[in-house]
This record gives structure tokens, C-alpha cells and sequence, in this order.
């Protein structure tokens, strides 16, 4: 709009000590212009608070903490991927439509055996392979 270049933009707020967001926050702002969408529910009795427990020490071992606007888990058991989902579903109202799974394979596995696998397992309808 005013003919500015990038560099020159950089340099002025540089200058004035401007920080700017990263792309990262960038993006979850244009997809979430009311804000934070996420309702953090407390623990009401004592199964939650197991729950709870459990969901949070599997994201402190097991948890990728380099994007705070992901949540990534990374482990091959199903029971327990079950159970994080439900801590997810439960305790920060994430709709499980909106989750995505990927899987990590060896060369050596029939893709197809393992994609109907984990959708079984996972409880997932839809498949979709990007």
C-alpha cells in the first residue's frame, strides 16, 4: 500500500525496538480472529483427575513443545493415544474431527493393513492421505 519495502519496514522496527510475530502466531490469528478457541475444563472429581494427570505426564514425556500452537504426541501405542485423545476431547473441548494423525512406516510395511490398523484402533471414519 505504501510502497515500502520489507527491508525498509524491518529496519524502522528495528529501530524503535517493534517486535513482530512470528508466522506461526500469524497464521492461528487469521484462523482464530475471536481468539484463543480452546476452553480449558478443570478436573471435577477424582477418575478426571487421573485423567488429567495421565493426559499431562504423557504430553510432559512424550509431547512435542516446539510449537505452542500444536499439540503433537509421539508414541505407537494405541490404548494409550486413546487415552490422550479422550484428555485432549474432555479437558480442552478439541473436537475429534479436528485432529490429524500421522503415521511413520518402515519401507517394509503393507500401507494399507496399517492405515486400516490405526483407524480401527484410533476410532477414525474418514482417511485422508495427504
Amino acid at each position: 500500500m505504501l510502497n515500502c519495502s520489507e527491508h525498509k519496514i524491518n529496519y524502522w522496527l528495528n529501530k524503535y525496538g517493534i517486535t513482530k510475530r512470528n508466522i506461526s502466531d500469524a497464521i492461528y490469528l487469521k484462523y482464530n480472529p475471536k481468539g484463543d478457541p480452546f476452553r480449558f475444563i478443570l478436573p471435577k472429581n477424582k477418575k478426571d483427575e487421573r485423567l488429567f494427570g495421565l493426559g499431562l505426564g504423557l504430553y510432559w514425556g512424550e509431547g512435542n513443545k516446539l510449537n505452542k500452537n500444536t499439540v503433537k504426541l509421539g508414541n505407537s501405542d494405541p490404548a494409550l493415544l486413546r487415552i490422550f485423545i479422550i484428555f485432549l476431547i474432555k479437558f480442552f473441548n478439541i473436537k475429534k474431527k479436528d485432529l490429524k494423525f500421522h503415521l511413520h512406516t518402515f519401507s517394509d510395511i503393507d500401507l494399507e493393513k496399517c492405515y486400516n490398523y490405526w483407524m480401527k484402533e484410533l476410532k477414525i471414519k474418514k482417511r485422508t492421505v495427504l
